[in-house]
């Protein structure tokens, strides 16, 4: 899905430093939006529409993206 690669790329900083100013990992500056933006493309999409159930990894914190969209949430955390 090239939208959804776009709006990862519009709102995720790949490389940010950590608060150590050692360690660097992807940051959201923006979650509210990002998360809007997402829904807004989810609820578009026919494959999530004709889901019985959406799947989401890593990062936890995108799961939460999946709440708004009247589905069972399967998660995989773990690596």
């Amino acid at each position: 899905h090239s939208e959804l690669s776009d709006l990862l790329r519009q709102h995720v900083v790949k490389s940010a430093p950590a608060s150590n100013g050692l360690n660097k990992f992807p940051h959201v500056p923006d979650p509210d939006g990002l998360a809007a933006e997402f829904q807004s493309l989810a609820r578009a999409d026919p494959g999530i529409a004709n889901a019985d159930i959406l799947m989401c990894s890593e990062p936890p914190f995108f799961c939460t993206f999946f709440l708004g969209l009247g589905k069972p949430i399967f998660g995989y955390i773990g690596n």
